[in-house]
């Protein structure tokens, strides 16, 4: 039986065969080593409604930025039992400027919120919460929001937004949403102390916002960047991998080790890759001359972004990994079992041997695979491994898996 577990933090936190956490930052905590085997943890495993892909997809279309923003959404969850909705108003209010603003408010609520639009710029509507908030988050050049759970649709959407943290449980995720660069952030819930002192600090990031495209833009691509709406897809994908592979782990049938690959190793690795089976599963199939190869060897053995290895069982090569930076700390991996070692349950072990090479001395925060769908051995190699679905197939059949490094 496949048993998935959703927890945020520490909270709900249990083993399983699929831990599943979206909160932001969350791939970058420590995590019990409890025998949980696959983990999808952090903002791209947030799932999104459909209505949230729909806007996303709405607001992909739109070709043209104002230069100055008109419409704003201010909506501080539920309940906004601190006030920060009317605070948020005022805010705004302060900025000076003409604006079309929207709030979600209700009750005693809804009337701070009108006091504190009162004699100002702002053209104000106060609506009760509705259905289809995606499609209202859509339709504002900005928004104005509380650090919850909305924060992960409006990234996903491509909204600006500003970000005031309403309780202690969303200050972690507020400052990481404000350091990736998706927020504005405007501060906590001191801002609904109006009577004590008005934030200038905030007013003026608010004002910069609202009268700069190009930060507006900025924001709005970090937020997408942050969550892109595929969780949904990948968290699935994972459950019916786990229902193949199954939760218990293959053993490791041999021990291996992995050096750094020189020039001595040229005639060797140009062997292995003009192997038949080996072009075959590559991106590039097409058979490399001795001049290109050692051309390609001497230029990656130079490349601070590439790690090249051998791998050997008791001094005898096995096979080779290459790694290629992809992003900050996040390495692709490319594997090579020697010819004559197929079918020895090698690919495995050389898969270990090059993961704990990689990581001794160089920040890695995940491991990438690209593999062909019709490539079985590959996909039951990397699956087996904890690697986890990343990005659906491209128009070749080439999908990428994701393994996130442990945290120490």
């Amino acid at each position: 039986m496949i048993i998935s577990n959703m927890e945020d933090g520490t909270f709900g936190r249990r083993p399983a065969d699929v831990v599943v956490d979206p909160t932001l930052g969350a791939e970058l905590r420590a995590l019990p080593d409890d025998g949980s085997t696959w983990l999808l943890r952090g903002s791209r495993y947030a799932p999104m409604r459909q209505r949230v892909i729909d806007a996303r997809k709405q607001v992909e279309r739109r070709t043209a930025d104002k230069e100055t923003a008109r419409s704003v959404l201010v909506v501080m969850g539920g309940t906004d039992p601190v006030g920060l909705a009317p605070a948020a108003v005022q805010l705004l209010a302060a900025t000076g400027m003409t604006l079309d603003v929207t709030a979600i408010a209700v009750g005693e609520n809804a009337e701070l919120v009108r006091d504190a639009a009162r004699d100002s710029g702002l053209s104000l509507t106060v609506v009760a919460p509705v259905d289809d908030l995606a499609a209202l988050m859509s339709d504002q050049d900005l928004v104005v929001s509380a650090a919850g759970t909305s924060v992960w649709e409006l990234c996903c959407i491509g909204v600006p937004m500003a970000l005031i943290w309403a309780v202690d449980n969303q200050l972690d995720g507020y400052d990481r949403m404000v350091a990736s660069g998706a927020a504005v952030g405007l501060g906590g819930p001191e801002l609904a102390d109006a009577e004590r002192h008005r934030d200038e600090r905030a007013v003026g990031l608010l004002r910069t916002a609202l009268t700069d495209s190009r930060r507006r833009a900025d924001l709005a691509r970090a937020g997408r960047d942050v969550v892109d709406g595929l969780g949904a897809w990948r968290v699935v994908r994972t459950w019916e991998q786990a229902l193949r592979v199954g939760p218990a782990a293959l053993p490791r049938s041999i021990s291996l080790t992995a050096r750094p690959a020189g020039r001595d190793d040229a005639r060797l690795l140009w062997q292995w890759r003009n192997d038949p089976t080996t072009r075959a599963g590559a991106r590039s199939s097409a058979e490399v001359t001795w001049d290109e190869h050692v051309g390609w060897l001497t230029a990656s053995l130079a490349r601070s972004d590439r790690v090249l290895l051998v791998v050997e069982h008791a001094l005898v090569p096995v096979g080779t990994v290459r790694w290629d930076l992809e992003g900050k700390g996040e390495w692709e991996v490319s594997i090579t079992v020697a010819p004559e070692r197929r079918g020895q349950s090698l690919a495995r072990p050389v898969l270990d041997a090059g993961e704990m090479a990689l990581s001794k001395g160089t920040e890695v925060t995940a491991y990438l695979a690209v593999v062909h769908v019709d490539n079985a051995a590959s996909v039951r190699l990397f699956e087996s491994c904890a690697y986890v679905p990343d990005l659906p197939p491209d128009p070749r059949g080439f999908m990428r898996y994701r393994k996130v490094a442990p945290v120490a």
